[in-house]
């Protein structure tokens, strides 16, 4: 009897003491300080699981293909590249069409150009040279032979449209009449901007530094039309290239047909027995006065 009376002790002992220690952590928890503790202490644990959750998989990544318009045109802009440097002049007997208005001019002419921007017409009638006019770039010199004037200043675009009806400068000339992009760089093809169909003619437009777009049209290989349009959209030029022959390995357009909407004007060269990559010398680009000759500045203004 006394062995079960002290086993019975012992277990009262047991859940009194287990019932003290519940009473203290309900006290515990109730209390602010130890609540925060307790809220830190599991913020702690929450953090150490999702540390120890692997990382989100990246979404794959995603490279879209050039459209097969786009790697077409920028491998035509790359052959017009290739051809600019192998294209350093032209000299070409022609026959020029000129409309502005009411006025409409036909001539025959001898056209050199030297790349980047040297140039030289010579106008013939039919008893000998009417016209010639020469720029070396910077500089521009007409001679009228049956007046014996020479008109001399500097080369702008103005100057080129008054007497060689082309209102460029000598340097975008020059290119344009080569059939090549205009003031690019020769050793790589311009920067391809956007790329569409227009008719039969697959378009790569070129966006330039100052705005304004360079179109190039393509009829299959070859370069059919250029087209610059200012930062507002105003087409400046178009030309067109076509009667395609090989000379000397290099397929080139014997007809240029370039309107220019801004001076209402129009010109077609058709040129017949083309030489390229001749070497000129820089007098050839250069007129001189002779003795009593007069001369007339072009860049003079009266007070």
């Amino acid at each position: 009897i006394c062995d079960q009376v002290r086993r019975l002790k012992e277990k009262l002992d047991t859940l009194r003491d287990a019932g003290r220690a519940a009473q203290r952590l309900r006290m515990a928890a109730t209390h602010p300080q130890t609540r925060l503790a307790w809220l830190l202490a599991l913020s702690m644990a929450l953090a150490g699981c999702a540390a120890q959750k692997p990382p989100p998989s990246a979404p794959p990544l995603v490279v879209q293909a050039e459209s097969a318009e786009a790697a077409q045109a920028r491998a035509l802009m790359a052959g017009l590249a290739q051809k600019a440097q192998v294209l350093s002049s032209l000299q070409t007997d022609a026959v020029m069409e000129y409309r502005q208005g009411a006025k409409h001019l036909k001539a025959r002419e001898q056209i050199t150009l030297r790349r980047p921007q040297s140039l030289r017409i010579d106008a013939y009638y039919a008893f000998g040279v009417a016209l010639t006019v020469a720029s070396d770039g910077s500089q521009v010199q007409v001679f009228e032979p049956t007046k014996n004037v020479l008109f001399h200043g500097r080369s702008t675009s103005a100057a080129l449209e008054r007497f060689a009806h082309v209102p460029l400068g000598p340097r975008k000339a020059v290119d344009l009449l080569m059939g090549l992009v205009p003031d690019s760089d020769e050793t790589v093809a311009p920067a391809l901007s956007y790329v569409r169909r227009e008719a039969k003619l697959l378009i790569a437009g070129c966006r330039q530094p100052d705005g304004a777009v360079i179109e190039l049209g393509f009829a299959g290989p070859v370069l059919a039309v250029t087209r610059e349009r200012e930062p507002t959209g105003v087409l400046r030029y178009e030309v067109g290239y076509s009667d395609y022959r090989d000379v000397a390995g290099i397929n080139f357009a014997h007809r240029v047909e370039a309107s220019f909407p801004l001076s209402d004007s129009w010109i077609k060269f058709s040129y017949q027995r083309a030489v390229l990559n001749r070497v000129f010398d820089d007098a050839l680009f250069v007129l001189s006065a002779r003795p009593a000759t007069h001369l007339v500045e072009l860049d003079y203004q009266p007070n």
